[in-house]
């Protein structure tokens, strides 16, 4: 492995991938003193039944400081994300339902049993792409989101 250390790591939608202590100790162990951590992604405001494995802003700035992180900067750049999430959101409501409706009716009625008996014997599969589906549409519903979550862009510095 090796002992090469930098001055700036960023994590540009990332940190949500592995648990918080990884990342910020991972983090510490490539950079050098004064280095720079560079976080941009969506935080969770507060525990959500909604997001539930979303990290909490609060819980992960702590854990930062306590892992020798002090916070430079840290911007609530939602705001700038929102339209881009509304126009994600429209796509899903407004234009996938009558595009499947349309594409359903063209292939006739033989194809409309065979999508029925197909529904019938991959149910469980069918029910767990629904459910993926719903996670997509609360999460990129605008009003929901700027509710639930927050989009941040946060600069560190590494105090060892």
């Amino acid at each position: 492995m090796s002992n090469k250390r930098f001055d700036l790591i960023l994590m540009t939608e990332s940190h949500g991938y592995f648990p918080m202590d990884i990342g910020l100790g991972q983090s510490s162990k490539y950079l050098n003193e004064n280095g720079y951590l560079i976080v941009s992604g969506i935080f969770n405001k507060a525990f959500s039944e909604f997001f539930k494995g979303g990290q909490i802003l609060d819980e992960y700035l702590e854990l930062a400081r306590k892992s020798h992180f002090r916070l430079e900067t840290c911007q609530d750049i939602t705001e700038n994300v929102l339209p881009t999430l509304e126009y994600a959101y429209r796509i899903f409501t407004d234009y996938f339902p009558p595009l499947f409706k349309a594409l359903s009716h063209l292939s006739g009625k033989k194809a409309a049993l065979k999508i029925k008996v197909l529904k019938w014997i991959f149910r469980d599969e069918f029910n767990r792409m629904e459910a993926i589906k719903d996670q997509y549409l609360m999460r990129l519903n605008p009003a929901i989101f700027e509710d639930k979550l927050i989009y941040v862009r946060m600069v560190f510095r590494f105090d060892v």
